[in-house]
């Protein structure tokens, strides 16, 4: 009983970690932004929250693609139609690319910035969007969220914007699916609770 009470700790900790982990697909857009960033090759990518964007953006082409890296740098590559627009994606999904998004009159936070910046603070303003700016001028990495610009200093600082985001994204969701979700964590907490009590009892006789 012993042993196996080890193991499922073990495998309840493997598990725990495991959901630290970030996702593949975000860490293919960090090394995308961080590498054209360094080309100066401008980028506009914009992740879905809970509201819809459809209401808020023009053009665009329809795109069903899993997130990859080739994906979007092919996408952004300076010599494709899609270029200049902003790539729409929901989960791990590019819904739209060469979308055209309305554009901030924030002029004080956009001054100093281009299209592509006024473009992703335009529907952060009017959606809980986070979007994701590289400059072709600077070379510098922007998002911007809850209608606010903030620089990236460190490309690690990107990766925890994002993870956030999705986190805040999917709390609820989480919470609402507790009871229908996770069945086998709450059976192995089950199953060790009643392992532990039992060797407990065993002992005492």
């Amino acid at each position: 009983l012993e042993v196996l009470v080890f193991e499922l700790f073990s495998l309840w900790g493997v598990r725990r970690r495991a959901k630290k982990t970030a996702p593949e697909y975000v860490e293919n857009i960090v090394h995308v932004a961080e590498r054209l960033a360094q080309q100066k090759i401008g980028i506009l990518v914009v992740l879905t929250g809970h509201q819809s964007l459809s209401h808020h953006i023009q053009g665009g082409f329809d795109l069903n693609g899993k997130i990859s890296e080739p994906l979007l740098q092919s996408i952004f590559d300076p010599s494709t139609p899609g270029h200049d627009g902003a790539v729409l994606i929901e989960g791990d999904i590019v819904t739209k690319f060469a979308a055209h998004l309305p554009l901030s009159e924030d002029f004080q936070q956009i001054k100093q910035y281009g299209t592509r910046h006024s473009a992703g603070l335009g529907i952060a303003e009017k959606t809980d969007a986070l979007s994701i700016i590289v400059s072709e001028e600077r070379g510098t990495i922007s998002t911007a969220r809850n209608g606010k610009l903030k620089s990236i200093v460190q490309i690690s600082e990107l990766e925890h914007e994002i993870e956030l985001f999705l986190k805040e994204k999917f709390v609820q969701k989480i919470r609402s699916g507790f009871f229908e979700n996770n069945i086998q964590s709450k059976f192995l907490a089950l199953l060790i609770s009643l392992i532990l009590w039992y060797l407990v009892v065993y002992q005492l006789r």
